[in-house]
């Protein structure tokens, strides 16, 4: 099925790249059981969000990575119902990965609890808000069992085998991972989103110490890091300061850091820019997009619906569903 012109009305065509999408990747619902770790086995855990849409990529995502921790780095799961998922659909992410761990949307399991009460504008977020990609934040932050976490979105694909992330898993701790969008930031980012960034980094860091994050397009669909050396009280302090801000910063492409659909992503922004150890980005083998010759795509809807990404899933789910 070709994709879906752009003249046709938006619903229509958001239909029909949704069904290319399943097709290129249905034959994952098929793949064998693959069991994560249990935590105490476990060298980090890996937290992904779900929604109904992205149901069968997010299998995908999960396979294509845990199909490269089964030896002596393995990896426990944790998975996250954004509240679209129903009966059937989480039955099918338990038979592909029996064991794993549900968080649900606004459900409080006991170690939630604390943090929420402790920071308030955090908590207010998940429990009045409908911002679900706070649960990417929040679930490991406040709820890993391990000491190493990977946060992985379900729109992603590891193509091969992620050396960084495993000599991470496997004891190197000397900075946190991320992604960045790789573009040409001198010419892409506007000079009004530069001068709220600059008050951004004066406001927030703390006196002797640095912000050191190299990059403004900073991408929260892959991160890698101990829980035990962020600190979610740079988020809140963040959010505080949102607060004081006039919404005139979210104009035009200041609505990728300061909108009201990317919170979650800046407080991890902050969060990474001011971290123990200097994080590091992961350089040209972790893409955003749908390019070939990366070891791991972040696909986006944009890219997703493209006939050449689907090629490339449709391909590597022949692969890990053997």
């Amino acid at each position: 099925m070709p994709q879906a012109p752009t003249w046709l009305p938006y619903r229509l065509r958001a239909r029909i790249d949704q069904r290319r999408i399943e097709s290129a990747v249905r034959a994952i619902t098929s793949a064998t059981p693959m069991p994560p770790a249990e935590p105490g086995d476990a060298s980090a855990e890996v937290f992904v969000l779900l929604c109904k849409r992205d149901l069968l990529i997010g299998l995908v995502a999960i396979r294509s990575l845990l199909r490269f921790f089964q030896q002596d780095t393995r990896l426990a799961l944790t998975v996250a119902d954004d509240g679209s998922l129903n009966d059937e659909d989480r039955g099918l992410v338990d038979r592909q990965f029996p064991g794993a761990r549900w968080c649900r949307w606004r459900e409080e399991p006991t170690w939630l609890k604390p943090t929420l009460e402790k920071f308030p504008r955090l908590g207010e977020l998940y429990r009045k808000s409908n911002y679900k990609p706070i649960g990417k934040l929040l679930y490991p932050m406040a709820g890993a069992r391990c000491e190493r976490v990977i946060v992985l979105d379900p729109d992603t694909a590891f193509f091969e085998h992620p050396q960084r992330i495993a000599r991470f898993c496997g004891g190197d701790d000397a900075a946190p991972l991320y992604m960045h969008d790789h573009r040409n930031e001198a010419r892409d980012v506007p000079a009004a989103c530069q001068e709220v960034f600059a008050k951004l980094e004066h406001d927030l860091t703390p006196t002797g110490c640095a912000w050191r994050l190299a990059y403004r397009f900073f991408n929260s669909g892959l991160l890698v890091y101990r829980p035990d050396r962020m600190g979610l009280a740079l988020a809140e302090h963040y959010l505080e300061w949102r607060t004081t801000m006039p919404d005139s910063i979210n104009a035009g492409m200041g609505d990728i850091w300061f909108g009201r659909w990317t919170p979650e992503q800046t407080c991890y922004h902050v969060m990474f820019a001011l971290s123990e150890e200097p994080a590091q980005p992961l350089g040209d083998d972790y893409w955003l997009g749908g390019g070939d010759g990366h070891v791991f795509n972040h696909f986006l809807r944009h890219y997703l619906v493209q006939t050449p990404s689907l090629r490339r899933l449709h391909a590597l789910v022949r692969e890990i569903a053997r």
